[in-house]
């Protein structure tokens, strides 16, 4: 079985035009580990990505460093307003708060007012060092296998990846 897969990937034109094979290291630093669900999390933006015929330019995404369960929420733009209001009605609403959140330097996270609702809600805030990608490494990883796999089914004119990621979580 092994090697019938391995000459299915080798012979798949789309897979070897986008994957390199190279997996890349992915370091938290001095991240604790967690003991339980929702006790670490990370927040984070992508994009900006071609915008889509519903108005959304960039995915935010957030996922439990426990267990590894991702959410991710397309939106048309990056401000703190729009991050804090998807991330206390879709994901406090429903997950709970969790006691630590890990952002990087984005705009979106720095403002007073998100930072305002994480203080109102019990949240640490820990912030990444700027430019080193790796210290946020469980969401990294997990945007590029978002990006490889939705590569391969966005339309020509890549107006579509929006209504493409709730597939794509659920797989």
């Amino acid at each position: 079985m092994r090697k019938v897969i391995e000459d299915y990937i080798r012979k798949c034109d789309p897979c070897q035009r986008r994957k390199d094979g190279k997996v890349p290291i992915a370091l938290l630093g001095k991240v604790p580990t967690p003991n339980s669900p929702f006790e670490i999390t990370a927040m984070d933006v992508t994009g900006p990505y071609l915008t889509t015929l519903l108005g959304n330019k960039y995915l935010l995404t957030f996922i439990d460093h426990f267990s590894k369960y991702v959410e991710a929420f397309p939106i048309p733009d990056q401000i703190a307003e729009t991050c804090a209001r998807i991330y206390a009605t879709q994901i406090v609403t429903r997950l709970g708060t969790g006691s630590t959140l890990i952002t990087d330097q984005d705009p979106a996270f720095m403002p007073s007012f998100f930072q305002g609702t994480c203080k109102i809600l019990g949240i640490r805030i820990i912030r990444t060092t700027i430019y080193h990608t790796e210290c946020n490494g469980v969401i990294e990883r997990w945007h590029l296998n978002l990006h490889l796999d939705l590569s391969h089914y966005i339309n020509a004119t890549n107006t579509n990846w929006d209504t493409l990621v709730p597939f794509y979580l659920m797989s």
